[in-house]
């Protein structure tokens, strides 16, 4: 994990890294920020956008060695809490937040290990909050808000490289979340549903259709998740601003 806020001390820069049992410092990121995304793997990892502050929107993208992070080419639209997904070479941005003014985009850029380009297919609605998971290719898309009433449409979309197909409807609409895995196979977990209060509710979604499984030990929102597939994945952080981490099995 990398980056994020805290209460009183502002936005962060550094870098902690997981081998499974226990957290460790690596290399901070060049700009300290917060509600970025990221993608790709510890030693080869991505960050890409965010927001310093209430309303500097940033389009900084920056690449992760295992080490050090390196500055790359720069995203065509700055723009906060957007869904991300992919790898370090090969990475999907959807959606996201900006302001003054407020506002929320539909623009989807895609990177290849050089530069970004958007893609002309924008996502069905102008949203953020929007979470993420898979590959460039078989991207999964779900939940994000529109920013007026319903707050929470549980929008789900699948991603073939080129084209957004609507999926099934969430079972529990939610945003500003955490979730990992794969297209057919991903967690989704608390996020803010059309009240302003945090949620602990967990979901699955299968290729198909979403399930309910075990909540998570505390209603969070804005968390950091990282999982290969809906079998084994972690959560950390979150607003209320923590340090906890929790292990889905």
């Amino acid at each position: 994990g990398a980056g994020g806020y805290i209460d009183g001390t502002g936005d962060q820069n550094s870098t902690e890294e997981f081998n499974g049992s226990s957290f460790s410092a690596g290399g901070n990121i060049g700009t300290a920020r917060r509600e970025f995304d990221g993608a790709g793997t510890l030693t080869a990892g991505l960050i890409m956008g965010g927001r310093i502050g209430s309303s500097q929107q940033q389009d900084q993208t920056e690449e992760y060695n295992g080490t050090s992070w390196s500055e790359q080419n720069d995203l065509n639209t700055g723009r906060a809490d957007a869904g991300g997904a992919g790898t370090q070479t090969a990475t999907l941005f959807v959606g996201g937040f900006s302001s003054p003014p407020n506002t929320q985009h539909n623009q989807v850029e895609q990177y290849n290990g050089t530069s970004w380009s958007e893609t002309g297919n924008d996502y069905p609605v102008s949203a953020y909050g929007i979470e993420g998971a898979g590959t460039q290719t078989a991207a999964l898309m779900a939940g994000g808000t529109p920013g007026s009433p319903p707050y929470a449409p549980g929008l789900t979309t699948e991603y073939d490289g080129s084209t957004f197909t609507t999926a099934a409807t969430m079972g529990t609409a939610a945003y500003n979340a955490g979730m990992f895995g794969t297209q057919t196979s991903a967690i989704y977990a608390g996020g803010v549903n059309n009240s302003s209060s945090p949620i602990a509710t967990s979901q699955k979604y299968d290729g198909t259709t979403w399930t309910a499984t075990p909540s998570l030990a505390s209603a969070r929102n804005a968390l950091a998740a990282f999982g290969a597939d809906a079998t084994a994945g972690l959560m950390g952080g979150g607003v209320p601003v923590t340090d906890t981490t929790q292990e889905f099995t």
